[in-house]
């Protein structure tokens, strides 16, 4: 169930990211593959998450998706 959840959230994330070099899918699968190695190592997910992406939003929006 998290980790559907951790789908969601790096998708939302990595649609924000415009510009970027790789395309939204790329990053949206980067971006969860870095959440669940967050995990497994006992870290924040979302703090991984913004900062591999390089983006600020909040661990509270990001649970709520």
């Amino acid at each position: 169930m998290e980790h559907e959840h951790f789908k969601r959230v790096a998708e939302y994330v990595a649609m924000q990211c415009t510009g970027c070099s790789d395309s939204p899918m790329i990053l949206a699968f980067k971006a969860y593959e870095v959440m669940k190695k967050a995990v497994d190592n006992d870290e924040n997910p979302y703090k991984k998450l913004n900062d591999f992406l390089g983006t600020d939003i909040s661990e509270v929006t990001l649970k709520k998706l």
